[in-house]
């Protein structure tokens, strides 16, 4: 009887263990499923999380640390390399969509973005640990009180959601291409350019335009720099 309690007592030390060290669970998304797709029809309202690794940055290990060892990735087609999407859900994200990823090649620390029901970047944090994403996840939960998006939000949202459909090579709507078009005059850039030579590959409107965006494209040609080839093959087909 004995040796029964005890073999039943080892089950229970041997189940409770494991089923707490287990990942958390979360259901698994189709391979095939896009990006936009994923910020469209995200219907259960469980945060998403795109994490592109970036092995420069030391203290973003901290971050993939902690996310390999608690959740369950997703690699996604037309991403960057060592990029996994998360689909989890935690309590303090509070159904709020998020994405955790290096924006562009400014950022050097971890950003989480918060995107509204629209997918417009309504507030950034770039933090360098734990505490500063948990003391960032408080500081959202919190009842809004001010709509406020500045200037440099609305642009980073537009250049986010346009760089989506540059990789899903897909045309760029019209709103966006306005956007894009007032932040190329603003201060001419090579996203920008890229992604409004993009737009007049689709579309093929403003002809007269198309020559100062090739301009800017031929300039900063580089084999170096991860879109090279979309790039190449755009100035081509201008």
């Amino acid at each position: 009887m004995k040796k029964l309690l005890y073999v039943i007592f080892a089950s229970f030390i041997f189940i409770t263990f494991f089923s707490c060290t287990e990942k958390n669970t979360i259901k698994k998304l189709d391979k095939k499923t896009s990006v936009s797709a994923l910020i469209h029809q995200n219907t259960e309202n469980h945060p998403i999380l795109l994490l592109i690794k970036n092995d420069k940055c030391d203290a973003c290990k901290i971050f993939y640390k902690y996310f390999d060892a608690n959740f369950e990735a997703l690699v996604l087609p037309k991403l960057p390399e060592d990029t996994r999407v998360y689909q989890i859900s935690i309590n303090d994200f509070n159904s709020k969509n998020m994405w955790l990823f290096h924006v562009l090649e400014g950022y050097s620390f971890p950003t989480v973005l918060y995107l509204d029901k629209n997918n417009n970047i309504k507030n950034i944090h770039k933090g360098a640990d734990l505490y500063a994403f948990s003391s960032f996840l408080d500081k959202i939960n919190q009842e809004e009180t001010k709509e406020f998006i500045s200037r440099d939000l609305e642009k980073k949202s537009t250049l986010l959601k346009s760089y989506i459909a540059l990789e899903e090579d897909h045309f760029i709507s019209k709103s966006n291409f306005k956007e894009i078009s007032k932040i190329n005059h603003e201060s001419p850039g090579f996203m920008s350019a890229l992604l409004e030579g993009y737009y007049y590959k689709y579309n093929k409107i403003h002809v007269d335009r198309i020559f100062y965006i090739k301009e800017i494209l031929q300039k900063s040609l580089n084999s170096s720099n991860q879109y090279f080839k979309i790039h190449e093959n755009l100035v081509k087909e201008l």
